[in-house]
């Protein structure tokens, strides 16, 4: 493995640098110290200039707080649940790492603007020289190839998913790996010739040959995804695009204050982050990060190790409460069963004597009507309102009414004009008798308007209270007997 010593004494200075200037700050004011927390470890050089400007900008218009950019060393993750108040610029791949173990709230994302375009998404680039024998993705086996250390997600994640999607990964591609601090030093190790290939955040390329540190046409960049470089984005590219890297804030950091953060960034211009006119990039809302979980998920990189991977043993120790409460209610379910199963045979039998109670109701029913009908009488029911609401067809006989046409009718109605009299403004006939059974003569009028002398035998129906609710009762023709009476 090849390491380059300048990184590593860029490093180290860099943070005596920053150690100095905090010490210094606090010495000399009294400002609220609100550091911007960037890994190292796969960091990309092109924001360092961005991050500095926008440190400056939050100072001037933020009073009472002082932002100062500070570099981490390679265990940044392991120290940010110790951190207090701060903010975080890092790679979505990062975040989503991070926020497993801390609760963090993205505050703004990177928009690069170059050649006219504007962009806020990026990937990684697989390069090697113009005149190099590596001129395809298959010739890579065997080579040495430069990387960047750290695993960040343009560099290196995001090659190695479409590696690993073509078939290997990225340690049985390459034959030797040469890890550096930045992309940046990829790409001098690869000038240099001492890697045939390099892997790079896409727009590392383009950022060095504008400073004129390469030129674009001595390189060739390899192609390694299915899917094609989506319209407009301007920047060479060997795998698909994922969202920018990020501004976010730590637990600890006031949740006004990041509101406040968040304002100024997202609608800050670039005259506002550099009034001189030089930055390429500002700030805008962060994008979902979803397809980078994906690529974390594919990859089984942290936090998704384990991620497809189903053993009996994690199954048990996931869902072990799960299992005992599943016996539990099995065990439940059982002894239910067996009390429905027992409750069901009970009421088998309950509703086997009840249908035979209601065969014996139908057999009666059937009875009565036969009888009724067959009896010469008018068998009738009312309701307390003296209304029929049952007749037997001797009616249709006796007084020529049907009994469908009497239903719902008073027995007022077919009394004659004698007997209304005798009811009186009342109009009724058997209300107040409550005799178990009672006799009366009554004057009814037929259909065709003869008048017709019944013999009235009838009684109260009670409820399960003993209320009367209607009457019952048979109706005998004796007119020849009460017109042989009057003849005498």
């Amino acid at each position: 493995m090849h390491k380059t010593t300048c990184g590593w004494r860029c490093k180290c200075s860099a943070r005596r640098a920053f150690v100095a200037g905090v010490l210094l700050a606090a010495a000399g004011s009294s400002a609220r110290l609100i550091p911007i927390i960037v890994p190292t470890q796969g960091e990309d050089l092109r924001n360092a200039p961005y991050l500095e400007k926008t440190a400056a900008y939050l100072s001037q218009r933020l009073p009472g707080d002082e932002f100062v950019v500070s570099r981490a060393g390679a265990n940044w993750i392991n120290q940010v649940d110790k951190t207090g108040p701060g903010l975080l610029f890092l790679d979505p791949a990062q975040f989503v790492q991070l926020e497993s173990r801390v609760s963090l709230r993205p505050v703004a994302a990177v928009e690069r603007f170059v050649q006219g375009n504007r962009t806020r998404h990026f990937g990684g680039a697989v390069f090697t020289l113009r005149n190099s024998a590596v001129q395809r993705p298959e010739d890579l086996k065997n080579v040495a190839v430069a990387i960047v250390d750290g695993d960040p997600l343009g560099a290196t994640l995001s090659v190695l998913r479409e590696l690993k999607a073509r078939g290997p990964g990225l340690q049985e591609t390459f034959g030797r790996l040469i890890t550096n601090p930045n992309d940046q030093a990829v790409v001098e190790i690869v000038m240099a010739g001492q890697a045939e290939a390099g892997v790079v955040t896409a727009g590392v390329l383009e950022q060095m040959a504008q400073v004129g540190r390469l030129n674009l046409a001595d390189i060739r960049v390899l192609a390694l995804s299915a899917e094609p470089t989506p319209a407009g984005f301007p920047f060479l590219a060997s795998t698909r695009l994922y969202p920018e890297r990020l501004l976010a804030a730590l637990p600890g950091t006031d949740s006004d204050l990041v509101d406040q953060i968040a304002a100024l960034l997202l609608t800050a211009g670039p005259a506002d982050l550099d009034p001189g006119g030089t930055m390429n990039a500002g700030w805008t809302a962060p994008d979902a990060r979803e397809t980078v979980r994906q690529l974390l998920r594919d990859l089984h990189h942290p936090p998704y190790e384990e991620y497809g991977r189903l053993t009996f043993g994690a199954v048990l120790r996931q869902y072990m409460y799960w299992f005992i409460g599943a016996g539990v209610l099995f065990v439940v379910l059982a002894l239910l069963l067996s009390y429905v199963t027992s409750l069901n045979r009970a009421l088998g039998e309950e509703v086997e004597e009840r249908k035979e109670a209601q065969r014996s109701l139908e057999s009666s029913i059937e009875r009565f009507e036969h009888i009724a009908s067959c009896s010469g009488d008018w068998i009738w029911e009312t309701d307390l309102e003296e209304r029929f609401t049952y007749s037997n067809n001797a009616l249709k006989k006796l007084l020529g009414w049907p009994p469908k046409e009497l239903l719902g009718k008073p027995l007022f109605e077919i009394l004659s004009s004698a007997e209304k009299e005798k009811a009186g403004e009342r109009k009724r006939v058997l209300a107040g008798d409550t005799a178990t059974i009672f006799h009366r003569r009554l004057t009814l009028l037929t259909s065709d308007g003869r008048v017709a002398v019944h013999e009235c035998t009838a009684g109260p129906i009670r409820d399960k209270r003993g209320e009367i609710t209607g009457y019952r009762g048979i109706n005998r023709d004796v007119t020849a007997e009460a017109r042989m009476v009057s003849f005498r």
